[in-house]
């Protein structure tokens, strides 16, 4: 079975975390309340509230670690490869699609790039917002370029 958890975040928008048996396959970003039905979590299900909870300080500036127990399927093996490598950007800095298809060892790949990013479906635990176009513009993202905009921002040190 597959809870659904959402929690309202001030000056970010709302957050919706995916859980089965205790592992995220799924992080959502909202501006506004999609009336999807939401669990609360249960004291048993402690992985929703520490991830609220570790958001919750990202948002307030903490370099935090998303070190989340998670589960992605339907990836080939270089999409794998891709979010391997974006997992070990750091916080704060950011690399082009180009170079990670050049990391990669597919260095005309990066238009396959993209596409692996629009496969991560667990942002912050794989941090996609931190891939952005050679030329320093945003790219895109899953759940819309505003998100990844703060996410980028709050890295940087901005508090919203």
């Amino acid at each position: 079975m597959i809870n659904l958890y959402i929690e309202i975040f001030k000056n970010f928008g709302y957050l919706s975390l995916y859980v089965k048996d205790e592992r995220i396959i799924k992080i959502d970003f909202h501006d506004k309340f999609n009336n999807k039905s939401s669990n609360t979590p249960m004291k048993s299900e402690k992985i929703a509230y520490q991830f609220f909870e570790t958001f919750s300080n990202y948002l307030n500036g903490s370099r935090v670690d998303f070190n989340f127990p998670y589960h992605l399927e339907g990836l080939t093996d270089f999409e794998s490869l891709i979010l391997k490598n974006i997992s070990d950007i750091p916080y704060g800095e950011t690399l082009s699609y180009k170079q990670l298809a050049d990391i990669s060892g597919r260095p005309n790949s990066f238009r396959a790039v993209g596409n692996a990013c629009s496969k991560n479906r667990i942002p912050l635990i794989i941090p996609c917002h931190r891939v952005i176009r050679s030329d320093g513009g945003l790219g895109g993202f899953k759940d819309g370029v505003s998100f990844k905009k703060k996410l980028l921002l709050i890295e940087k040190g901005a508090i919203l």
